[in-house]
């Protein structure tokens, strides 16, 4: 059964949950990672415990798509629930789920890892359909997803922080979980017990170099910088950072344009429409910040934002081209437009 946000979230809070099979699938394999976890503590004390949990790899499924059925008859050596977790591709994966449905029972579990698929995805389509397994599409996080992270970890240890050191945060953080979490613990720890946080201890502690490599990508995007561009996108790629990632920022930085440009229409200077952005802009970026707000227009802006979150629709429906495909050819198109504008 295919669940939403909302339904993955209620599912979540449950102690023990109805299903008795999940699918975890998506691009945001750390948020997949951290979901199965909080899935299977749900079922088991811990996950090392080798008499209830058996792991079960994606070449196994392959060489025997009995395996997953096989686990799940077999009594744990201590009674209790047992618990099967398989990870591997979707292709890997597939028949041996499929044996596994009709051998799904109250006493055992079972949890699905699929690395490579998407919702066109056979192995998707079979569990969508369903009705015991619980099929949940793992997506990058979103804004509201990363500041309710940052709220849950700081608040164990009471840890203050204000509006605009958290919105710097969110713009520095990427879009993985497993990566966001470990920033913000790390900053959890910085601070200490009843610590506070400011936009200082955020910009000191959380800078790195894929943050850096998106904010240079984004901003030669904007200056209609055709070398830099490409430069700063093949360095993306190489270090295999998320194209919603990429997105998320570059959506920032032109909303960031369109709020001032907006304020500078209505008949106030450029410091001041600066000075009305929130988080404020970081003085380095400020100068090239500056000098887009002086020639783009912001029918440009507009434009170039609704681009924007429409290409993030297309990547996340899984069309015929890959994420960093489509990624390249709208932000091309973008700086190209930016550069007829100088």
């Amino acid at each position: 059964m295919k669940l939403g946000a909302r339904d993955v979230r209620s599912l979540l809070e449950q102690s023990q949950p109805p299903f008795l099979a999940y699918l975890l699938h998506g691009p945001d394999r750390g948020l997949a990672r951290e979901r199965s976890r909080q899935i299977g503590l749900k079922f088991t004390d811990t996950l090392d415990d080798p008499f209830a949990v058996e792991y079960i790899s994606g070449s196994q499924a392959k060489s025997d798509t009995a395996c997953l059925a096989d686990a799940l008859s077999a009594l744990p050596a201590f009674g209790g629930q047992r618990l099967v977790i398989a990870s591997g591709t979707g292709g890997e994966l597939l028949a041996a789920v499929k044996n596994a449905a009709d051998y799904l029972h109250e006493s055992a579990k079972l949890i699905i890892l699929a690395e490579d698929v998407n919702t066109r995805h056979a192995l998707v389509k079979f569990c969508d359909a369903e009705k015991q397994i619980a099929s949940i599409a793992c997506y990058p996080d979103e804004d509201r997803d990363i500041a309710s992270l940052a709220r849950d970890i700081f608040s164990r240890d009471q840890v203050q922080i204000n509006a605009d050191a958290l919105q710097l945060l969110i713009s520095k953080l990427g879009s993985d979980r497993a990566s966001s979490r470990s920033e913000i613990e790390k900053l959890a720890l910085m601070a200490g017990p009843s610590g506070h946080l400011t936009e200082i201890d955020i910009d000191m502690a959380v800078g790195d170099s894929a943050a850096q490599a998106i904010d240079q990508l984004v901003l030669s995007m904007a200056d209609g910088d055709l070398q830099p561009l490409q430069m700063h996108f093949a360095r993306a790629r190489r270090e295999d950072i998320q194209p919603i990632a990429i997105l998320r920022q570059a959506q920032t930085h032109y909303k960031s344009l369109s709020s001032a440009k907006t304020v500078m229409e209505s008949g106030q200077n450029l410091q001041s429409a600066l000075s009305s952005l929130r988080p404020p802009p970081h003085f380095k970026v400020k100068p090239r910040l500056t000098s887009q707000l002086q020639r783009l227009s912001l029918a440009y802006i507009v434009d170039s934002l609704d681009r924007l979150i429409h290409i993030e629709k297309d990547i996340k429906s899984g069309g015929k081209l890959d994420g960093f495909t489509l990624l390249g050819q709208t932000m091309l198109g973008i700086c190209l437009r930016s550069r007829a504008q100088k």
